[in-house]
């Protein structure tokens, strides 16, 4: 959330998965893939119903349209040495849709 600083410990990313209000219902698995850019070393993902494993999350209840899943939380360690500018990047399949990519740029200073 906000900008990081070298060497910070536990800042964190918030995801938020959410669903057109023009679009179905999804079905099937939804899954989150979180692509790190150098200089961040992943720390945890965790959410409210959401299984997550190494860089990945999931869920199988179905998201209405218009609506929101609960929000994932991304901890990352920042490295000493990373750029003052990054990208974070997380892609979303499934659900019965094609895959949706979100990006964050964040500043480290």
């Amino acid at each position: 959330s906000g900008n990081f600083t070298p060497g910070q410990q536990n800042a964190t990313y918030t995801l938020t998965v959410s669903n057109a209000s023009n679009a179905g219902a999804t079905s099937g698995t939804v899954n989150v893939n979180e692509i790190l850019p150098t200089g961040l070393e992943l720390v945890g993902l965790a959410g409210t119903g959401w299984t997550c494993s190494g860089y990945s999350c999931n869920r199988g209840d179905a998201l209405s349209s218009g609506s929101k899943y609960p929000t994932i939380t991304v901890t990352v360690n920042v490295d000493t040495n990373a750029p003052s500018s990054v990208t974070n990047t997380v892609v979303v399949s499934g659900g019965g849709s094609g895959a949706a990519i979100g990006t964050d740029g964040t500043t480290i200073h």
